[in-house]
């Protein structure tokens, strides 16, 4: 249950102290809303501060409901409209509507975007993440995420083949690529 989980986070919470807390994360933590909602009301009860990763593929009204107790939204922007379902199975309507909803409300976000150099990495997604952080004002970053290959580690590892491999990309393209945006948009953007 959310109140057992709890349980669980208060034993750890000398270890994340007044600035760390709780992340929300999964797959899509929406996909549990009932209990997500529950758990992050219970955490703010309690003075945590909540953090939740969303793809933004999700119940509106469930992400709604969940904002008052969530601190800082991690969304996704993935790839570029044209090629979402392509990429992800979805169209990103939902998605878009989603993140609009969230910074019409005042909710913190943190726009995290994976680089794939053989997917995503083409001019349109990177216009489309200028276009979205110039949007919202609660966009407060802007986060750039370079694949890398630890799921194939990972596959490897549970005797498993691996769905695909795809090219890490290079610093100097993650450079260029921050460098770019820049000069478009406001928010911090950091490389992890």
């Amino acid at each position: 249950t959310a109140t057992e989980c709890l349980m669980h986070v208060l034993r750890d919470r000398d270890y994340f102290g007044v600035d760390g807390g709780v992340t929300l994360s999964g797959g899509e933590p929406m996909m549990q809303a009932e209990f997500c909602i529950e758990l992050a009301r219970l955490a703010k009860n309690e003075g945590i501060k909540v953090a939740m990763e969303t793809s933004g593929f999700c119940d509106t009204a469930k992400l709604i409901t969940i904002k008052p107790y969530v601190d800082q939204f991690l969304f996704d922007c993935k790839a570029a409209s044209t090629d979402h379902k392509l990429l992800t199975g979805v169209d990103d309507d939902l998605i878009i509507k989603n993140l609009a909803v969230l910074c019409e409300s005042g909710a913190t976000v943190e726009l995290r975007c994976p680089i794939v150099p053989e997917a995503n990495l083409c001019g349109e997604f990177i216009e489309k993440i200028a276009v979205l952080a110039n949007s919202y004002q609660s966009i407060s970053s802007v986060t750039l995420l370079p694949y890398h290959k630890t799921g194939l580690e990972k596959s490897s590892m549970l005797g498993k083949a691996s769905q695909c491999s795809f090219t890490v990309p290079e610093k100097d393209a993650l450079e260029s690529i921050k460098e770019y945006l820049s000069g478009k948009i406001k928010q911090k953007i950091i490389i992890k």
